[in-house]
């Protein structure tokens, strides 16, 4: 990962013999061919001809963090620098493998020190931001990389970090705007694609997060897929959220939300013995999965087998009372079944747990209207009115109140008494 800390790796060392320059390049050819534990053993063996020489210290340091013996390496680049306080590479190695071990206020330290001694080291620089992520300070990292592109110019991957950055402190919309740079700048780049479309995506933008994903359809990243069919759910494209779940259910076998959301989708599409499938896999991985009992129910009600249905319903809310969605629909399919106290118990549970649910208000109109509440039915109607959200909506609500004044003037009419003439 781009995000990992660079270290430098080996420096030159200055000859004084002719028998340590040997052993020095030969240490030097086994670290370039990358075997780091004959390399270790050259350079302690070159330290011995010559153990004041800093660059000999910095790198048995770089072999022996190779090797994973980071303590010994840290005390290598602390000898190094005791020899050198100007050493800038030996500082910014320290501050790397301080780092990996946990030491992050020392490898800031370290860190910082390269930058004052070599402040156009761009690598020195980019490890300063890294262990501030790592720490975290996220607004200094932020600074850094913007005196990052100040000194070394526009980079991709900087602006890449500072959308990471701004993500973790909340600025979604300084997130977003950083990485459009960055995909100015790399058009085709899957990551930033995919992490512009998460962000654009928890900033209340389906169809805009979509655009940025739908590159990625062609391919085998589960999140990108799972993601883009949850998107194309929300906005309505029923047929591509079925294509891209069934992919990423092939490839992330058994897990029950997705195998849910996939369910959902077929149910969109009116593929129902497919849904059922689907909801029912769920179901064996996870059996107290409520939102996938609650969707089963409904696929249950569309293809007639409403016992079936009820059962569903009736589990969902076993293990979770506080679903309106699936009060609402249970209530509606009671009602149907002429079981009205059932159904108003669930309707006025749906409305009780969410007031803005217009659906469950209406229905509970209709089922006051059904018992018989002609009067609470009426209440009820003003109140779905005053919530509707679309032209339909309110017509809707507006018929149910006007046909309810009607049953009301009709009970409320004097009735005329039939008057048996006097017989004489």
């Amino acid at each position: 990962m781009w995000n990992k800390l660079a270290s430098l790796i080996l420096t030159a060392a200055i000859a004084a013999s002719p028998g340590f320059a040997q052993t020095s390049e030969q240490a030097r050819q086994a670290a370039l061919k990358g075997d780091w534990v004959q390399a270790v053993d050259l350079y302690r063996l070159a330290l011995q001809k010559e153990p004041k020489a800093p660059e000999l210290w910095n790198n048995l340091g770089v072999a022996l963090r190779k090797t994973g013996d980071r303590q010994e390496a840290i005390r290598a680049y602390r000898q190094a620098i005791a020899l050198n306080g100007n050493f800038s590479e030996a500082h910014s190695n320290l501050a790397v493998v301080e780092a990996e071990t946990g030491s992050l206020p020392n490898a800031l330290k370290a860190a910082q020190v390269a930058v004052t001694l070599d402040p156009e080291n761009p690598v020195a620089l980019l490890n300063v931001a890294f262990i501030q992520e790592q720490i975290p300070e996220w607004a200094s990292a932020a600074q850094t990389y913007r005196t990052y592109m100040e000194r070394f110019g526009e980079s991709s991957r900087v602006r890449y970090r500072m959308a990471v950055v701004f993500q973790e402190m909340g600025q979604l919309n300084d997130a977003a705007w950083n990485l459009q740079r960055a995909l100015e700048q790399e058009p085709e780049n899957q990551e930033y694609r995919l992490t512009l479309g998460r962000i654009q995506h928890q900033l209340g933008n389906p169809y805009l997060a979509l655009r940025y994903l739908d590159g990625q359809t062609a391919t085998n990243n589960v999140d990108a897929l799972a993601l883009i069919g949850r998107l194309s759910y929300e906005a309505g494209r029923y047929p591509q959220a079925v294509d891209s779940l069934q992919k990423v259910t092939t490839l992330k076998g058994g897990d029950p939300q997705l195998l849910n959301d996939l369910g959902v989708a077929l149910a969109k599409t009116d593929q129902l013995p497919q849904a059922r499938q689907a909801l029912e896999q769920a179901l064996a991985i996870k059996a107290d999965y409520a939102e996938a009992w609650a969707n089963l129910g409904l696929v249950r009600k569309r293809q007639n087998e409403l016992p079936e249905a009820i059962q569903a319903y009736e589990r969902a809310l076993g293990l979770n009372s506080q679903m309106p969605v699936a009060h609402n629909n249970l209530g509606s399919l009671l009602l149907e079944q002429q079981l009205i106290p059932a159904a108003l118990e669930h309707l006025q549970a749906a409305v009780k747990l969410n007031e803005q649910y217009w659906e469950a208000q209406r229905n509970l109109t209709l089922a006051l209207i059904v018992a018989g509440d002609v009067a609470q039915a009426e209440v009820q109607a003003a109140r779905s009115i005053a919530i509707a959200k679309t032209p339909q909506e309110f017509l809707l609500s507006n018929n149910d109140l006007m046909q309810i004044q009607a049953l009301r003037q009709k009970d409320l009419a004097p009735k005329r008494s039939i008057r048996r003439p006097r017989t004489p």
